[in-house]
């Protein structure tokens, strides 16, 4: 068995942890974003976490 670097370790548990969550959203033909999609998007943002990123925030945190 190939071993997985942190990375792809955090993604494939949460990809399978994310099909256990139901989506409770009203099925409509106008859904684009399948509920993977959003998560795994919202983990790549704290995952990699930009430096510029983080200085905007740290900005908006002092004012």
């Amino acid at each position: 068995m190939k071993q997985l670097n942190i990375f792809d370790f955090l993604k494939e548990s949460l990809i399978n942890n994310i099909s256990n969550i139901e989506d409770t959203r009203k099925q409509r033909s106008n859904l684009v974003y399948s509920l993977q999609d959003i998560v795994l998007s919202a983990f790549s943002i704290f995952y990699f976490q930009n430096k510029s990123w983080l200085f905007c925030k740290l900005r908006q945190i002092k004012k």
